[in-house]
């Protein structure tokens, strides 16, 4: 049930990850209907209870609230229309399936891994079922590929162990402290951690929180504010984005979840005309000498831009970070 209970969180968390889960739950059918076992009867209803608790427990808020449909557009509805209206080419999806199709064939053919073993197969299948994602949803974003790295991690070990045995390969103290070195970043981001504690009293560090800090100590406007980066800043603020869309910077420019909280705006241009002509927030978030959106949303940028420059002048910067303060009368 425990394995069940962490599949639920995984699945409300990332909704994609529903296909790897789908796939392990019909592979685990399929061994229940070969093995004929009770005990695998109920092992398989223990994951699918785990997993089902997770879910009502999320629904439970809403239903509590009578706002069950609030709960099905923004957790479904909202997440498959996204996929569907912002999918990659094909040549930007076959790399990752190329690299991964063929280090799993080839660890099979040089019989580096036993393909028999329950194990193995399971981490395999829960492989496929990722991939099996990256395809449905059309998109393989850096970030995306943190859920198939457990199991590909697990799975260079072996191969790699077997590759030293087989071929009694020593392997040197440099190769080794140099396989210690790739996960640099992680080791630096270790450090700004614990120099953020050492320094500020706190292990919370960046721009999410050094700019809210700022605006808290200095007496800025908050109620009327807007993060065009940094946006975890609402919540250190305790307080709300000036639209639904504007929760994230990008959603502003994806007008087809607009619909989904019910955007009495069409679309992206008309959203921003809204923010900055109407609700015009006194205080404004940016990224330091970065587009504000996607370099793909050339309107946007432009129409941002300019006002930002015509209405806004730099009040502070905050490590990467930009506050800018609406110019008086304006």
């Amino acid at each position: 049930m425990a394995s069940g209970i962490l599949m639920g969180i995984t699945v409300m968390v990332k909704l994609n990850m529903a296909y790897p889960i789908l796939i392990l739950g019909l592979f685990l059918c399929y061994e229940l209907f070969k093995s004929k076992k009770i005990k695998s009867v109920w092992n398989l209803f223990l994951f699918g209870i785990g997993i089902c608790t997770v879910i009502l427990l999320t629904i439970f808020p809403y239903y509590n609230a009578g706002e069950l449909t609030v709960w099905w557009k923004s957790v479904i509805l909202a997440p498959l229309k996204y996929t569907e209206a912002r999918r990659f080419s094909f040549f930007k999806l076959a790399p990752t399936f190329l690299v991964v199709g063929g280090f799993l064939f080839l660890s099979w053919k040089k019989g580096w891994m036993n393909f028999k073993n329950r194990t193995v197969i399971l981490l395999t299948v829960a492989i496929f079922g990722v991939l099996l994602s990256f395809l449905k949803g059309g998109r393989v974003n850096g970030h995306y590929l943190i859920q198939i790295y457990p199991m590909l991690v697990v799975f260079i070990a072996v191969v790699v162990q077997a590759i030293i045995t087989v071929y009694s390969f020593k392997v040197s103290r440099t190769i080794l402290f140099i396989l210690l070195l790739i996960p640099i970043e992680s080791y630096l981001e270790y450090v700004n951690i614990v120099q953020s504690k050492i320094q500020k009293g706190t292990f919370f560090n960046g721009e999410g929180f050094t700019v809210p800090q700022y605006i808290a100590n200095n007496g800025l406007e908050k109620k009327n504010i807007l993060f065009l980066g940094y946006h975890i800043g609402y919540w250190n603020l305790n307080c709300l984005p000036p639209t639904k869309a504007s929760t994230h910077p990008s959603n502003i420019c994806r007008d087809e979840l607009f619909p989904f909280f019910d955007n009495p705006r069409e679309n992206s241009i008309q959203e921003l005309r809204y923010i900055m002509e109407e609700l015009r927030p006194k205080t404004i978030v940016v990224r330091k000498d970065r587009r504000v959106f996607d370099k793909k949303e050339e309107e946007e940028n432009e129409y941002i831009d300019a006002f930002l420059t015509k209405h806004y002048r730099v009040h502070a910067t905050v490590e990467k970070a930009e506050i800018l303060q609406r110019l008086e009368g304006l």
